[in-house]
């Protein structure tokens, strides 16, 4: 459900902000906290959350899931982020209105029936956009396609928590992702942590990660069937990136009728059971965790 997130709650200033000496608040220690040489805050961890005391904010950032479970890659209900957002609540002693979320990850993670490694290039485009690699040094762990205030995300979960924890869990775990890089992109529905508490509004994160990747381009099974070869070569020649990168710069006013063209033949072309099965997959993942 929700994994990373940042959020901020306005609060009465308490202490000296001209002094440098570390204190004590709601049972949390805070350090100081410099940025170029000067003081910009004071920082404490909460299980896990990273807690900034600003003059006049708190910021509350990293995984929600981690924080209530001890890890983020186990089955994290909706009954359960609820839990969550109330210990924070209580914690901070701030209304979970107050709180202002600025970023977030929403997504889960679905059971494919070869190991998840396996289905990272299925995803291709995203508003033609190519879905890059995600990497940790040399080894390949999922896809990733970023626009300016979001991203999507797919990766093999048991390759990333074996490079980033060091555990190891079955692999055949695919993790999806809707990453709001900016407030602005969150939906119109959601702007606090007491929204996140509506049951009716929390349906628009989904809906708005389903709607992404029904129109992602997937690499399928081809059937090019009664096709002509130049319609072959367009095909196959759209499936590398830097094709119409290269026709923008040497045939800039054509590129616009091509990409029609190649619109249609994908329509054609490309078989839609991986996708079926995996819109499916989300749907049904997402009612299980938001029915419990």
């Amino acid at each position: 459900m929700i994994d990373f997130i940042v959020i901020v709650a306005s609060i009465e200033p308490f202490w000296d902000f001209t002094s440098l000496n570390p204190f004590v608040w709601k049972g949390l220690e805070f350090y100081p906290k410099y940025k170029k040489g000067k003081l910009i805050g004071f920082e404490s961890d909460y299980k896990g959350l990273r807690v900034m005391l600003y003059y006049e904010r708190i910021e509350v950032s990293n995984s929600l899931h981690k924080f209530y479970k001890g890890n983020n890659y186990s089955r994290f209900s909706y009954s359960e982020l609820e839990k969550t957002i109330e210990i924070i609540c209580k914690k901070f002693d701030i209304e979970a209105r107050f709180w202002e979320i600025k970023k977030m990850e929403f997504g889960f993670v679905i059971v494919t029936p070869k190991p998840a490694v396996e289905y990272l290039n299925f995803f291709f485009q995203y508003k033609g956009n190519d879905f890059e690699k995600m990497k940790d040094k040399k080894t390949e762990y999922g896809r990733k396609c970023y626009m300016y205030a979001y991203a999507l995300k797919v990766y093999a979960k048991s390759l990333q928590t074996k490079i980033m924890d060091n555990v190891v869990i079955p692999d055949d775990n695919l993790r999806i992702e809707f990453y709001y890089n900016e407030k602005r992109k969150l939906p119109k529905a959601i702007k606090t942590l007491n929204d996140l508490l509506d049951r009716e509004k929390f349906k628009e994160l989904f809906n708005e990660l389903y709607q992404a990747f029904t129109i992602v381009v997937y690499k399928d099974e081809v059937d090019h069937s009664n096709s002509t070869n130049e319609e072959r070569l367009l095909f196959y020649a759209s499936l590398n990136p830097d094709f119409l990168r290269f026709e923008e710069k040497i045939n800039k006013g054509a590129v616009k009728t091509i990409k029609s063209k190649i619109k249609q033949l994908r329509e054609r072309f490309l078989k839609k059971k991986f996708k079926l099965w995996f819109l499916k997959s989300l749907k049904t993942k997402y009612i299980d965790l938001y029915c419990s």
